[in-house]
């Protein structure tokens, strides 16, 4: 059986090379730059693999009202936790969609 390895038992880095650059271990811009990597690739993984497969969902199965509703919490609660950084609105994307399937359909 594995044991875990607390945080006392980790050495420090002293230093991390990213985008062919080196930063000292310690750097407060180097935490910056983590966390804004880190939150943009999060949003978007989110806007390219899970907002089209709900909005696919919505316009297959039809949109009733506590559907949206759903979607619409689940989207709040997504940017609440940062994997979205604009808040987004389910009836918005619903009718941008609309225009662009009806622009192509005439």
């Amino acid at each position: 059986m594995t044991s875990y390895a607390g945080p006392d038992k980790l050495g420090q880095v002293m230093q991390i090379a990213l985008l062919q650059h080196a930063f000292p271990g310690s750097s407060r811009l180097l935490s910056i730059l983590i966390v804004y990597l880190f939150y943009s690739k999060i949003d978007l993984l989110f806007k390219t693999i899970v907002l089209p497969n709900l909005t696919y969902g919505l316009s297959v199965y039809g949109a009733y009202e506590r559907d949206l509703n759903t979607v619409q919490n689940f989207l709040n609660r997504c940017h609440k936790r940062r994997f979205l950084s604009v808040p987004l609105n389910v009836k918005d994307i619903m009718h941008t969609q609309d225009k662009k399937l009806f622009s192509k359909a005439q």
